[in-house]
C-alpha cells in the first residue's frame, strides 16, 4: 500500500539511510471504519520502502511503523469539503541529525560513519472546501486547500511544511472539465540539519516556492497539462529558479 507517512530509504536501517516523509511502498495492513462523514484509519507497517526486496524478505526486522488517520466530511451551506488529521510513530532508526556537525569527512555523500537516533514521529492536518461545485457532479468543485504537518525535526529533516492554495475543475461552464490551481509551499528545515550542514561547509535553508497548472480538455481521453514553478532552492548558493513543463496525457 502506499503512504504518505516518515519513512527512511534503505533496507540495511543504518545510520547512511535518508529519513523521508514519503515512501512509495509499504509492506503492512490497514483497517478503516467508516460511520456517516468520518473516517478512522490505522495502518500497522514495515517503516522501509517496500521497493527494496530485503523488506519483504526480512519484515520488519528494523521496527514498526504505527499510523492514524480520521477524515471528516463536510457540508457547508450546501458545499462539500473535507479535514483529515494524521499521526504516526516508528521506533526505527535514522540520521541523528545533531551529529552531522562533528563529522570530519567533509562530504555529506559519505555520511555512513554517522549515529542514529531511534524513534521518529510525524502529524498533519489537510482541509478542502468547495466554494463551487457542479450542480449534478458535486466531485466537480474548486476551492481552497491547505495541508500543514509537523514532525520530530530529528531524525526526520523536514520540521514541518506548509502548502496552501487554490484548485479544482474550471467553473466556467464552457469548460467545465478542464482543472487548475494555483498554491503556495513552504519546506521548513530541522534546525538540527541546517545548524549540522553549515558546521561542515554545506549551508542550507528552508525551501519554498509557488506552483500553477492547467490542465486542459482536448477530447474525452486527451489531456494537456501547463506547469510553472517559482522556486527559492534550500541551496542558498543558487538562485531563485524558474521551471515550466508541458505534458501530454492519452486514456486509452
Amino acid at each position: 500500500c502506499s503512504s504518505d507517512l516518515v519513512s527512511y530509504t534503505q533496507a540495511t536501517g543504518g545510520a547512511g539511510d535518508r529519513v523521508i516523509l514519503s515512501a512509495p511502498y509499504l509492506l503492512g495492513g490497514i483497517a478503516e471504519i467508516n460511520q456517516g462523514p468520518f473516517n478512522l484509519s490505522i495502518l500497522l507497517s514495515d517503516p522501509r520502502s517496500a521497493q527494496s526486496p530485503r523488506v519483504i524478505e526480512h519484515p520488519f526486522e528494523k521496527g514498526i511503523e504505527l499510523a492514524s488517520g480520521l477524515t471528516v466530511k463536510t457540508n457547508l451551506l450546501g458545499l462539500e469539503g473535507s479535514h483529515v488529521v494524521r499521526g504516526a510513530y516508528s521506533n526505527a532508526s535514522g540520521i541523528n541529525l545533531e551529529d552531522i556537525d562533528s563529522f570530519s569527512g567533509g562530504s555529506i555523500r559519505t555520511i555512513g560513519s554517522l549515529t542514529t537516533k531511534k524513534g521518529y514521529w510525524f502529524t498533519s492536518y489537510f482541509f478542502e472546501q468547495n466554494l463551487y461545485q457542479n450542480q449534478t457532479d458535486p466531485t466537480k468543485g474548486f476551492g481552497p486547500f491547505g495541508l500543514v504537518t509537523l514532525s520530530d525535526g530529528n531524525p526526520t529533516p523536514i520540521k514541518w511544511s506548509m502548502l496552501i492554495g487554490l484548485a479544482g475543475y474550471n467553473p466556467l461552464f464552457s469548460r467545465e472539465n478542464d482543472r487548475l490551481g494555483i498554491g503556495f509551499f513552504h519546506f521548513g528545515l530541522s534546525q538540527q540539519l541546517i545548524s549540522g550542514l553549515a558546521g561542515i561547509g554545506d549551508p542550507r535553508h528552508s525551501e519554498e516556492g509557488i506552483e500553477a497548472f492547467y490542465n486542459i480538455e482536448i477530447t474525452k481521453w486527451n489531456y494537456l497539462s501547463l506547469d510553472i514553478q517559482f522556486i527559492d532552492p534550500w541551496n542558498p548558493a543558487k538562485m531563485n529558479e524558474v521551471v515550466g513543463a508541458v505534458r501530454m496525457q492519452t486514456k486509452f
